[in-house]
C-alpha cells in the first residue's frame, strides 16, 4: 500500500512540476503562453409561451409553445468579438446554435425545441482572431 501511495504522489508532483505557467519572467511570446479563460456563467430553462400567427388584438389562435430560454453573465474581456452558443441534441454531434457580436445581448430563445429531448449548450466567447477567450459551464435541460 505504502508503494502505491508514493508512486500516487510522485506521479502527481511529477505533473504539477512540467505543467506549463504563465509568470512575470515568461519570455515565450503571448500566443504561446497558456489562456486564462474567462468563466462565463449559462444558465437554461425550458418553458412555455403563448404563440399566435394573427393581430395582436385577435387572441382566437393562440396556442402553447416549448422553448428553452438560455441567459448569460456579460464578458468583460477587451479581446470580445462574439458569442457563440453550441447546441447538443440528445447524442448527435454539436452544432452553433447561436452567436452574435453584441456584447450586451446576453439572452436567446431556442424556439426548435421538442418534447421527450435533452439539449445541452455551451457558451464561448471569442476574439476577432476566432480563438476561444472564454467558456461557460455545461447546462442541461430535458424536455
Amino acid at each position: 500500500m505504502r508503494r502505491i501511495m508514493t508512486g500516487l504522489v510522485l506521479g502527481a508532483i511529477a505533473l504539477v512540476g512540467t505543467a506549463p505557467s504563465a509568470s512575470a519572467t515568461d519570455t515565450r511570446p503571448v500566443d504561446e503562453r497558456p489562456a486564462v479563460l474567462e468563466a462565463i456563467r449559462l444558465d437554461c430553462r425550458r418553458a412555455v409561451i403563448a404563440v399566435h400567427d394573427r393581430p395582436a388584438d385577435d387572441r382566437s389562435d393562440v396556442r402553447a409553445k416549448l422553448v428553452i430560454g438560455c441567459r448569460w453573465s456579460q464578458s468583460h474581456h477587451r479581446g470580445f468579438a462574439a458569442y457563440k452558443v453550441y447546441r447538443t441534441v440528445d447524442h448527435e454531434p454539436r452544432h452553433l446554435w447561436f452567436a452574435t457580436r453584441d456584447r450586451e445581448r446576453t439572452r436567446a430563445i431556442d424556439y426548435r425545441v421538442q418534447r421527450g429531448h435533452k439539449y445541452t449548450y455551451r457558451l464561448v466567447v471569442v476574439n476577432h482572431d476566432g480563438r476561444i477567450i472564454g467558456i461557460s459551464n455545461k447546462v442541461t435541460v430535458t424536455t
